[in-house]
């Protein structure tokens, strides 16, 4: 048996325990490196080149402080149902909005546990660390299921789950974007 995958499920049991390691292997080559970021607006917001949508860098309820995310006890949410996530990511203005499931996706970086570049996006090991197992992000993706089932939703899950769905009264994270109205940015 391999022993990076024995390290890798070793790393990723730890993380579903309550842990915060993070791991990417040293010999597999990352599919979103940094290269493929650009930190704009004092560091708040990320522009993806290849996609050419912007993100906020803290999902909502966190906070830029110039060197990672914090909690913001102005805001006070850090989960939302699938309604109030729609409304809040609007509520930021500029164009903001909840991505649907393939532009959350499009963050994952399968290599890693977390599966997400997180030198770019730091919250995801603070979420972590503040005692949330199940950490799913919100996309505008509405799943159409049967009559049991009730009405739902696309999450996506950059612990160790990936794309997953939510009943909508469920509380997910937030993590907004926008399109890249900005010629003078890189673009893909």
């Amino acid at each position: 048996m391999n022993i990076k995958y024995v390290m890798f499920c070793l790393f990723t049991s730890l993380l579903s325990s309550g842990y915060t390691y993070a791991y990417c292997p040293h010999d597999v080559a990352v599919t979103k490196p940094n290269s493929r970021y650009q930190i704009l607006t004092s560091g708040s917001e990320v522009l993806d080149k290849k996609t050419n949508l912007i993100w906020q860098r803290c999902s909502l309820g966190y906070t830029w402080n110039g060197t990672t995310c914090k909690y913001d006890e102005k805001i006070g949410e850090t989960t939302y149902t699938w309604q109030e996530a729609l409304k809040a990511s609007q509520a930021l203005g500029n164009g903001y909005r909840l991505p649907n499931i393939k532009e959350l996706e499009s963050l994952a970086e399968r290599s890693c546990s977390p599966m997400i570049n997180e030198k770019m996006f730091p919250d995801i090991s603070i979420i972590r660390l503040g005692g949330h197992r199940w950490v799913q992000f919100w996309s505008s993706s509405a799943r159409f299921t049967s009559k049991n089932s009730g009405r739902m939703a696309y999450s996506f899950g950059y612990i160790s789950l990936g794309v997953g769905s939510s009943s909508l009264a469920r509380f997910n994270f937030v993590r907004p974007v926008r399109e890249n109205t900005n010629p003078l940015l890189n673009s893909p």
